[in-house]
Parts: structure tokens; sequence; C-alpha cells
């Protein structure tokens, strides 16, 4: 059997391959799609998608972050958790379905009523797959996870472009969501190999609703608080606006997953399983959020120099308006470790009830920037939302001392070695007006920020370095070694 190091390493290995290869089909297609279509289309799929990502929350209801908490489940708990998600799953399939003409409406916009119509399906492909996904999250074996998502992206994409080539406009990004879906459902079942019995207890799902309950309600606001933006967005200022933004946000989120979230997958079972180990604990942590502080700082500063190149040279000069808002999401990427990381590092100590208070306190936050949209505005929500996003990431370290024990200096150290360099890379852009010079002159002080970035972060022996140059050099090695 394995040791808790092996696996981890071969979760994290698969979980970096997988997401890697996904986001890059997912991307490619994005790019494919973003130039044969209007930002409008991408905007009316927005609007719909906000009230189908928060339904989705009422499908689970928190019951998959139990299992994975939980070290004592049987058959009897999964065949529960799915029976309970499928009969949710079919009834907001329903529930959309006869209520998307009312949906419609109060959008302003019919044809957002036949898009709810058609996506309303989701939620039956999602409950149908929920137990199977969370079962390999489980036992960390993300190599079929990758394999599923994948499989899904591509032919999902295949599905949209083609859709897109015959003139479907915004139905080939539905035709796209609905065919990944179905897709993952059936790769799910053959990879996990597990099937529900015909049995149900009402005492194996109330044995998981006292954790699950805090993790549904923090999924719920969190969602809420997420994506209210699009919402008002797509009904007070316009879905040309809001595709733009959905764009911006397209590029930033694939930088993420490079840097932040194919870690953060893995590392929820991975610190479940060393909770009461505080020193193995700490150690797995410090070396997480040092290496993820450093990655995103790093990617963040890179895409905030190239945004016009990266905008106009993958969609085009129709989707140039989408440039200052991803040069902002791109600085938000520096607190997403910090800010992401916490919430996982709750959960897996069990403390969801508090996870879900502090949680309340951060969306109160993330809700206070829609204000400056009543004069549609959209760069100057985005700046104040990174306000918030730093205001969240003080409050975290704070927190996360004060209920786990994690000394502070670990947290902010991680910070501040990679906030240093990106601080003055971008006031050196900014005050030298770069974004008006030759994209040559860009790319060479992209170039520079990153020997600045490295050469500091060398010099003050930051963990997060240390620990990917001294892997990269292992692997250079042992490719060496194979020649």
């Amino acid at each position: 059997m394995m040791s808790l190091k092996s696996r981890a390493a071969k979760a994290v290995s698969w979980q970096l391959f997988g997401s890697i290869t996904d986001q890059t089909i997912n991307f490619a297609f994005t790019i494919l799609l973003a130039r044969l279509l209007e930002p409008s289309d991408f905007g009316l799929m927005a609007m719909a998608m906000f009230l189908i990502a928060l339904s989705r929350v009422f499908i689970d209801v928190g019951f998959s972050s139990a299992i994975i908490q939980n070290q004592n489940n049987t058959d009897l708990t999964y065949s529960s958790v799915f029976y309970f998600n499928l009969t949710l799953g079919l009834a907001f399939t329903l529930i959309f379905y006869f209520s998307a003409d009312m949906l419609g409406r109060i959008y302003g916009l019919p044809q957002v009523s036949e898009i709810f119509k058609w996506l309303s399906a989701l939620f039956l492909f999602n409950a149908a797959n929920s137990v199977q996904q969370t079962i390999l999250k489980k036992r960390l074996d993300f190599k079929k996870i990758s394999v599923r998502t994948n499989v899904a992206h591509l032919f999902g994409g295949i599905v949209g472009v083609t859709s897109a080539f015959m003139g479907y406009g915004v139905y080939s990004l539905v035709s796209q969501s609905l065919a990944s879906s179905v897709a993952s459902t059936i790769v799910l079942w053959s990879a996990s190999g597990w099937r529900p019995d015909f049995n149900f207890s009402v005492k194996e799902i109330k044995k998981l609703s006292g954790f699950s309950l805090y993790v549904f309600l923090d999924n719920l606001t969190n969602q809420l608080s997420n994506k209210l933006d699009v919402f008002v967005i797509g009904k007070w200022v316009s879905p040309a606006a809001l595709g733009l933004l959905t764009t911006a946000r397209k590029v930033n989120n694939t930088v993420n997953v490079y840097t932040v979230s194919s870690y953060m997958n893995v590392m929820y079972p991975l610190l479940s399983e060393v909770r009461s180990d505080q020193k193995q604990f700490l150690r797995v942590y410090s070396k997480l959020i040092s290496v993820t502080t450093f990655l995103s700082m790093l990617a963040a500063g890179i895409i905030y120099i190239l945004s016009s190149d990266v905008i106009m040279l993958l969609f085009g000069e129709k989707w140039i308006d989408s440039v200052d808002m991803l040069q902002v999401l791109a600085l938000s990427i520096s607190f997403s470790p910090i800010n992401t990381l916490s919430n996982k590092v709750f959960l897996s100590m069990g403390l969801s009830k508090q996870n879900f208070k502090i949680g309340l306190v951060k969306k109160y936050l993330k809700l206070l920037p829609l204000v400056t949209l009543i004069n549609g505005n959209i760069l100057d929500y985005l700046l104040w939302l990174l306000a918030v996003k730093f205001c969240i990431a003080a409050l975290n370290i704070i927190t996360l001392k004060r209920y786990i024990d994690i000394p502070m200096h670990i947290n902010i150290g991680a910070i501040i070695h990679g906030l240093i360099p990106l601080t003055v890379w971008v006031y050196c852009y900014i005050t030298l007006d770069i974004s008006y010079s030759h994209i040559f002159v860009r790319i060479g002080f992209a170039i520079s920020y990153i020997l600045f970035f490295l050469t500091f972060n060398y010099l003050i022996k930051n963990e997060g370095y240390r620990f990917l140059y001294t892997n990269v050099a292992a692997l250079f090695k042992r490719m060496k070694g194979l020649k």
C-alpha cells in the first residue's frame, strides 16, 4: 500500500496534468468560439448559467464535502446520497423548464427563456455523477478524474464549435455545455466502478447533514456573492458588456487553474487525512501556500503586462474592451491561494460551522462593490472588488491563526515575498506607459519582470521558489539520465 506522501505526489501529478490538458482543451475551444460568436452570445449564456450554477448547490447540499471529510462511509451511505441528489436533480430540471418563460421576463430578454429550457437538463446529469466523482476524489484517484474532464470537454468543444460553424449562435454554447455534461456522466460511471444499490437510509443522510448543512449554506452564499454581478451586469448594463467580462474571466481562470486550483482539488482530501498530526499538517500547508502564492504572483505580473497582446492575439479586435478588465482580474490572482486554501483548511478540520460564519462576512464584503455598477462602469467595480479581496486575505490570515493555530508569519511571508516585486513592476508599467509601447517592448518588460521576480525570491530564500527549483532540477536530472 502506498504511503500518504506517495499517494499525494501521484494525485498532484495527475491533477496538474489533467488540469493543464483540460484547461488547454477548454481554452482552445473558447478561442475558436470567441472568434465565431459575438460578446453578446457569451453574455446571454452567462446570464442563464448564473441561476443554473446557483441552483446546482441545492442538488448536492454539501454531501460531497461531507463524504470526503467522513472516514466511515459505506455503500449504503453512497447510495442514499445518490438517490437524494437524483431526486433533487429531477425536481430542479422540471422547475427550471416550466418556469423558463418567467425567468426570461425577469431578465427582460425572451431569448434567455429558451436557453433555460435547454440547460435545465444539466441538473439531472450533474446529480447522476456527483457521488461517483466524490468517491474518486476521496481515493485521490485524480488520474480517472483527469481523463473524465478531458474527454468531456473535448467532446463538448467539438459539438459547440460545429454548432457555431452551422450558425446556431448562442445555442452553440448551450450544446457545448450539454454535450460535456452527458460525456462526463458516462465516463464517471465507467471509471468509478461504483453502482448504487436499491437501498436508501434516512439515517445515513442525517449522519452527514450535521457537517453538510453548513457546507451547503456556505456554497449557496458563495455562489450568490461570486455570481450576483453576472445578473446585475446582464440586466442593467448589457449582455455584450457581460460577454466581455466573461471572456476576461475565462483567461484569468485558466491562469488560476495552472497556479492554484489544481493543487487545491488534491489538498482537501489530503489535509483531511493529516488533520490529527499538527506538525505534518503545518508542513503540508506551509509548502502549499508558498508554492501557489509564488506561482500566482509570477503569473499575475505576466498577464498584467501582456493583457492587450493576449486578447488581440487569441480573440481578435472585437474583444479589445476586455483588456482593462483582464488586467485588474490578473492582479486578483495574487490573493487566490490564501482565499481558496482557507476554506479547504476549515473543512478538512471539520469546522464547517465556523467556516460558514466567517464566510458570511467575506460574502458581505464581496457584495459591497456592486454599488459601483449603478453607473455601469465595470472597471470601477473590479477595482473595488480587488481591494475587497485584499481585505478578505487579511481576514483569512487572522482566522486561520485563531481557529487552526497556523502562524500568521507563514501566510504573510508567502504574500509579501511575491507582492513586493509585483508591485514594483506594475508601478513601472504604469509610470512608463508600457501599454502604449510596441509589442516587443512589452514582451521585453515581461521577461525582465520574470527575471526580477525569480532573483528577488532566490535572494530571500523563498520556500516556494526553493521547492519548485529543487523539484524541477531533479526532474531534468532524471530526464538527462534517461538519454
